[in-house]
């Protein structure tokens, strides 16, 4: 099992990233090299007044392919409620439903 790493993570030079980066890279060619999830979304799921994390978990879709799936949650690590408006719905409508980020944008080998 890997070793755990800070709960709530930290900032680290842009060089160090790199190094990580490609750390990885060498280690997994030709392998998926990450995701990208948009503004808007990030700030949808920061939005509740009591959002202490944004846990993100591995999912898998129905075609086998990995994704990643975002959840809002508090300090004592409960799932954060949130809602859905229009603009953020594959459908175009509003609901009360509960929801978390899916379906965030792959980084293909070579597209960083």
């Amino acid at each position: 099992m890997a070793d755990s790493v800070l709960p709530t993570g930290e900032l680290i030079p842009f060089k160090e990233a790199e190094e990580l980066m490609a750390r990885y890279r060498a280690s997994h060619p030709g392998e998926l090299e990450g995701f990208i999830v948009s503004k808007t979304i990030m700030k949808t799921l920061i939005s509740p007044e009591n959002v202490h994390t944004i846990k993100i978990l591995f999912g898998e879709l129905e075609d086998g392919k990995v994704n990643i799936i975002l959840y809002p949650s508090d300090s004592d690590d409960n799932r954060i409620s949130v809602k859905r408006d229009s603009s953020l719905s594959k459908g175009g409508e509003d609901d009360d439903g509960d929801y978390a980020a899916d379906r965030v944008g792959t980084i293909p080998p070579g597209n960083r």
